[in-house]
């Protein structure tokens, strides 16, 4: 069976490009002003530049957290009830609120998908044993296979027989939320 790895860090080269482009095409506009003219004009550029730096402050500021962001919201900001929690099966980082975790759990804690994969991999085992019996007759091997699943359907652990992707998008890891539809 093939194992699924963690989902890479959200990556903030979207946002670091978008804020260079943004802080070359204000540091143009103030060349150009400064060129064109002085006084208001000058006080003006001022502004601009301190709002530039101050952003460029924030930037710095986000980036030195300690890396680690939540997969569900893309956020690094924790509070003290909503702590980032580390799935200790992929390493997935998940806010509490954001993953409906009521408190930090002590000791190990699994995501849903790493508690779901590693339940349905016990089925998974049986349904390759059943498949190894070379004494049974293949209809005997497809009920025992269709008992073991709907063992596994009653509760509620998807076998993964075959390779999935994210109907949403193409990753076959990462944050899974369960929800009520």
């Amino acid at each position: 069976m093939e194992s699924l790895g963690p989902l890479p860090a959200v990556s903030v080269s979207g946002v670091v490009s978008k804020l260079i482009k943004n802080k070359i095409r204000a540091f143009k506009e103030a060349k150009r002003a400064k060129r064109a003219a002085g006084g208001p004009q000058q006080q003006q550029l001022q502004q601009q530049l301190q709002q530039q730096r101050k952003l460029w402050v924030q930037l710095y500021e986000d980036l030195q957290d300690d890396g680690i962001r939540c997969d569900v919201c893309a956020n690094s900001d924790t509070a003290a009830d909503d702590a980032i929690v580390l799935c200790d099966g992929c390493d997935v980082a998940v806010h509490q609120s954001c993953y409906s975790i009521p408190q930090v759990p002590e000791g190990e804690w699994f995501c849903e998908f790493c508690k779901t994969q590693k339940a349905a991999k016990v089925h998974f085992k049986q349904l390759q044993l059943i498949l190894q019996k070379p004494h049974k007759t293949l209809q005997q091997k497809q009920a025992e296979a269709a008992a073991v699943l709907q063992q596994a359907e009653s509760n509620n652990i998807d076998v993964p027989c075959l390779p999935r992707a994210c109907v949403l998008c193409p990753r076959r890891s990462g944050a899974l939320i369960r929800t009520t539809e």
